[in-house]
């Protein structure tokens, strides 16, 4: 997969993941209507790369290294640019919303709100390679069809951090989701 590609995914898969999810066992109570939804995510990243890929840039002939950081420009400026996705919300997609079993046992969840209109969580998750993330992820319900939110993400690693800030809003288009499963990307 491409460099644009990956951070295009990893931004789309962190909102479609977080926008709707609660701690494990519980469901998501935000009295959305269940149908198609349409989410419009405004992501902005900033940080450090990573110590291994800034001496493989040093080691690489001048042409080669404007080319590859062209390349990475290129795919932070695409990660950054709006985008637009739909998502099929289904009673069983909020009650088994958060899928304890796709997060590694070194993280921990916290619910902080789950109500009607409020839901908050934290999660840290800390490897035994020196890597981690916290994910903070709020949304409010601003009627059935309607809600905002953020998604912050701050990923680590020896050497560097990487800071995803997300803003997000979400509009109800209909209560039949067509062929529309787990996501599609519009834009």
């Amino acid at each position: 997969m491409s460099i644009k590609r990956s951070a295009i995914a990893i931004a789309l898969s962190t909102t479609a993941a977080v926008a709707l999810s609660a701690q494990a066992g519980q469901p998501v109570n935000l009295g959305v209507d269940k149908g198609l939804w349409e989410l419009t995510t405004h992501p902005r990243v900033s940080g450090a790369m990573p110590p291994q890929l800034q001496q493989q840039l040093q080691s690489m002939p001048p042409a080669q290294r404007a080319r590859v950081e062209a390349t990475m420009q290129a795919a932070m400026a695409a990660a950054q640019s709006e985008h637009v996705l739909k998502e099929c919300m289904t009673a069983r997609r909020l009650s088994n919303a958060f899928d304890s079993a796709s997060h590694p046992a070194q993280c921990k969840s916290t619910l902080v709100s789950n109500t009607s209109t409020e839901f908050e969580y934290h999660r840290v998750c800390a490897l035994k390679d020196g890597k981690g993330h916290t994910e903070t992820a709020r949304f409010h319900l601003l009627d059935p069809h309607h809600l905002s939110g953020t998604v912050d993400i701050v990923t680590t690693g020896p050497g560097h951090s990487i800071t995803v800030h997300e803003s997000i809003e979400g509009k109800w288009l209909a209560s039949s989701c067509g062929a529309v499963k787990d996501g599609t990307i519009v834009k």
